[in-house]
């Protein structure tokens, strides 16, 4: 974490004036689940504080003020919510992080995460003079610390995951299932790492 020189410093440069900021959600469902009612109401607040914000999202894509451009940023969309689980075709496997996607899938692990990072990566990469901050909403994928070394970032943690995971492994009775579930949350692991070494992060 930073010390209190350099949040400071922080702190003053903020206040020299608008902010130019891109804000990241690996998912941002409009109406329930938490991602993208915040996002929604957030952003505008910062639009409205007289700020310029820009959502780089996946699907589900959220609802936006007007005054926000959305960045779509597709995902395989494994797990929606007509087809959940369902099994991506050979063409849309065209690029890295939808192999990747796939990949993870076969081997039961939840991975938006991870390629959502590494697609906000590939495209912050090429704006780094476009931007003063990226606010991240919870994806914490690996690719984030790689955002993070081209332009500031700050990250949002809504709650532990940890917990979920816990609650469904204390009701799990089989080991088969218990084993699934291990599989699938595996990425809290990565999402631990990346949060451990982030400097500003708002809970």
């Amino acid at each position: 974490m930073p010390g209190g020189a350099e949040v400071q410093r922080e702190l003053d440069r903020l206040r020299e004036g608008p902010l130019r900021l891109a804000y990241l959600t690996y998912r941002g469902k409009p109406h329930v689940g938490g991602q993208g009612v915040y996002t929604r109401h957030l952003t505008k607040a910062l639009v409205d504080l007289g700020h310029h914000v820009e959502v780089y999202g996946g699907q589900p894509y959220p609802v936006l003020d007007p005054r926000i451009a959305m960045h779509k940023l597709p995902s395989l969309d494994i797990f929606n919510d007509q087809y959940p689980g369902r099994f991506p075709a050979y063409w849309e496997l065209n690029n890295w992080p939808n192999m990747l996607e796939a990949l993870y899938f076969l081997k039961g692990t939840f991975a938006e995460p991870l390629t959502f990072s590494l697609r906000a990566y590939r495209e912050l990469r090429e704006r780094v003079a476009d931007f003063d901050l990226v606010h991240d909403n919870q994806c914490l994928g690996k690719h984030i610390l790689s955002i993070e070394k081209l332009i500031p970032t700050i990250v949002t943690l809504h709650h532990p995951i940890t917990k979920d995971r816990k609650l469904e492994m204390q009701h799990t009775k089989t080991l088969w299932k218990r084993l699934g579930i291990s599989r699938w949350y595996s990425f809290v692991k990565m999402q631990g790492k990346v949060a451990s070494r982030l400097p500003r992060i708002v809970v």
